[in-house]
């Protein structure tokens, strides 16, 4: 036998499950019958699981990028020291909008990751171009971190909406 619904508007599948697994899973089948939790509850699960089956190589592929990169070990750990901030807001977006963190959610923190990953490279180089020139470390800081800091949107925008950048 299969069953199947739709939650209630502004009730999430996992939550509408979740509420009537426990009373589902007690019900008495008969000899040779089985309960099996299929639809999105099976995708979900099948989908996190093949996300999340290379994640391990792919995090040392992008150190070993970075460090052949920069040729040097401590700009990447610079950079992926920063990632634990991208947590700090998801989980404050998660707590406000009251919105699980599911598939979709995964997959948009690990979006803002690249993108983190992304600008803290494009951050490093200047820094290290500006330090090349000549300019005092502090400073090439100050003046590369405020010119990443300009429109943070910009780089979700396409190129012909982006503003021009004075330098």
């Amino acid at each position: 036998m299969d069953m199947q619904c739709s939650p209630a508007p502004g009730l999430e599948t996992e939550q509408a499950r979740l509420a009537v697994a426990s009373q589902i899973e007690n019900i008495p089948l008969p000899e040779g019958y089985t309960l099996c939790w299929q639809g999105e509850k099976i995708a979900s699960t099948d989908s996190m699981k093949y996300l999340f089956k290379n994640f391990p190589l792919a995090i040392i592929l992008m150190i070993a990028i970075l460090i052949m990169l920069f040729k040097d070990y401590r700009k990447p750990i610079i950079i992926f020291c920063c990632i634990p901030l991208v947590f700090v807001g998801v989980v404050a977006v998660m707590l406000l909008t009251g919105k699980t963190f599911n598939f979709v959610a995964i997959v948009g923190t690990l979006g803002l990751i690249g993108m983190l990953i992304k600008n803290g490279i494009v951050l490093m180089d200047e820094i290290t171009l500006q330090i090349n020139r000549g300019v005092e470390p502090t400073a090439a800081l100050i003046d590369s971190s405020q010119s990443r800091l300009y429109l943070p949107n910009r780089d979700g925008l396409p190129e012909h909406l982006r503003p021009s950048r004075q330098r």
